[in-house]
């Protein structure tokens, strides 16, 4: 989730010719868009760079508003419980269709937005 994609190859995370890469890279950063009164809230900030699947966390008292990327062209898991802990339910943050499953299999360059509360 950074603003400098790395040119390391096929074995980084964005290779130069990499379409689809830089395609879910513009992707990602619509969604930051229209997350903007988030992004400019009071809200306390965490990421997580750990892995392939990163993410960024906006806590403002009992609610949080992760966006979550699988920065590699492979399919990576993630568990929503460790994105959002404590959080009693989770939806998805542009549709508000409640998530059942907290495990999720993202695919390739995936981006998604959750709600917590």
């Amino acid at each position: 989730m950074s603003d400098n994609p790395t040119t390391s190859g096929r074995e980084g995370w964005y290779a130069p010719d990499d379409q689809e890469a830089f395609a879910a890279y513009t992707e990602m950063h619509e969604i930051q868009d229209a997350l903007v009164p988030v992004l400019f809230s009071d809200a306390e900030e965490t990421a997580s760079t750990s892995s392939g699947v990163e993410w960024r966390r906006w806590d403002l008292g009992t609610r949080s508003v992760a966006l979550v990327v699988n920065a590699r062209a492979e399919d990576d898991e993630v568990d929503l419980e460790d994105v959002l802990p404590g959080a009693t339910s989770i939806r998805d943050f542009q549709s508000c269709e409640a998530l059942d499953a907290t495990a999720l299999r993202l695919g390739g360059y995936e981006v998604l937005v959750v709600e917590g509360s």
